[in-house]
């Protein structure tokens, strides 16, 4: 294998690790969200209501309209 050829495998492997890496940060929430859910289901029986979840969607979504238009 030639120089250039090690080169370019090193840069294709670069932007997979970080790719999953990102992806690894980002899916690092969903377990403690997923307690916090559950903990939640068995604690309060108006949790798990469509009244609560149309609330909290409804909330999320405002506060997501928020966020993105700060960004910009």
């Amino acid at each position: 294998m030639t120089d250039a050829a090690i080169e370019r495998t090193e840069i294709v492997r670069r932007p997979a690790r970080r790719v999953l890496l990102g992806s690894l940060r980002e899916l690092a929430l969903v377990p403690a969200i997923a307690v916090l859910i559950v903990a939640g289901i068995f604690t309060s029986p108006a949790f798990f209501t469509t009244s609560n979840l149309s609330n909290t969607a409804q909330f999320s979504a405002a506060l997501g309209l928020v966020v993105v238009f700060r960004e910009s």
